[in-house]
């Protein structure tokens, strides 16, 4: 952003963590969209991926875990 003259600069990193809620399930509702691609890739079984995706449900329900969303990374500047 300094090469492109922007001044003054700006940035911000958040990363949410959840440990009770809907938001909780972000991990387990991507899973459960990817099954397609992971049967067609050959990535693994039927069987092996819902095997994966019911230990991913178990940590999501366990009320002693944590489950973090994405990292957000924002950066801004503006021009002079």
């Amino acid at each position: 952003m300094r090469s492109a003259g922007l001044t003054p600069l700006g940035d911000r990193v958040v990363q949410d963590a959840f440990v009770d809620g809907p938001l909780k399930q972000l991990q387990q509702m991507s899973m459960s969209k990817q099954l397609a691609a992971v049967l067609a890739a050959g990535v693994a079984s039927a069987d092996e991926y819902d095997a994966a995706q019911a230990e991913v449900q178990a940590f999501a329900d366990d009320s002693t875990t944590m489950i973090s969303g994405p990292r957000v990374i924002q950066a801004w500047g503006q021009l002079p």
